[in-house]
């Protein structure tokens, strides 16, 4: 019998989800939410998960919100070994992106076709915790992805091949706000930046990516239900689950973030 925990960090709330059975398949039950600080990673604590029967084999998968990580999609070089690329993705995120390279943790995706690199950025005492929890109690770390990334493959989706191609995400989060923008298939920029629930938020970064990417742009929305009032005066942008596919409780926690028909939180 195999025990899966889920867990989801923004950068003050922890959401924990567990499923129980073979390979996953059981049902999803809610576990808890509790608070913590990303800048005090001490502060998250797995507490949760104790007094529950352990099963056989525990795992974790740890989806990470944007606003403890950076993204960069850039160039690799020509002339880049395969064992260098890591070492060279890291260099210029922290480079381009101002940060302190011994301070985080790099880990990257590479389209061969066109040697463009996903390059994603995670604080390193937030995930040296994260692994230590784990250890802690006993749970073997399967994964830590970035919460956007799920989103995004749920939601290209709900389009045809056409309007995907062309398709840009903002997605908001508690603290956070990620856009993801795309045209003939390929995602040209990843974006990340905190947020305070300004009323203009979703308009300003409609209006940008469409004088950046042309009004053809097919431009999605997914957020929390706390903050649908900042996005109420355009609210066809919202991503609906229909379209996305989503249903009550998901592993990757999608369904907190897309809406159902009548434009409520599914």
């Amino acid at each position: 019998m195999n025990e899966t925990f889920y867990l989801y960090l923004t950068g003050t709330t922890a959401y924990l989800r567990r499923t129980t059975g073979y390979f996953g398949r059981g049902p999803i039950d809610e576990v808890g939410q509790w608070e913590w600080d990303c800048l005090h990673p001490l502060s998250l604590n797995f507490d949760a998960v104790e007094g529950m029967v352990k099963e056989s084999r525990r795992r974790l998968r740890v989806y990470l919100g944007s606003a403890l990580c950076k993204f960069l999609v850039d160039e690799l070089p020509d002339g880049v070994r395969d064992d260098e690329y890591l070492d060279v993705a890291s260099a210029q995120t922290a480079h381009k992106l101002g940060l302190t390279a011994s301070e985080w943790e790099f880990t990257f995706q590479l389209r061969k076709s066109d040697r463009k690199i996903f390059t994603c950025a995670l604080r390193k005492q937030v995930a040296e915790r994260i692994r230590t929890l784990a250890a802690k109690h006993r749970l073997k770390l399967m994964s830590m992805t970035p919460f956007v990334a799920a989103l995004w493959n749920e939601s290209t989706k709900f389009s045809d091949d056409a309007a995907s191609s062309n398709l840009s995400l903002i997605v908001v989060e508690e603290d956070s706000f990620t856009t993801l923008a795309s045209s003939d298939g390929v995602i040209h920029s990843m974006n990340s930046f905190f947020h305070r629930s300004e009323a203009d938020l979703v308009n300003r970064e409609v209006n940008r990516l469409q004088f950046s990417f042309g009004v053809e742009q097919n431009i999605g929305v997914a957020l929390l239900e706390k903050l649908r009032p900042i996005v109420d005066h355009q609210p066809e942008k919202l991503i609906r689950v229909r379209q996305a596919q989503s249903q009550q409780r998901r592993h990757d926690f999608s369904d907190l973030m897309f809406c159902d028909e009548a434009g409520e939180a599914v």
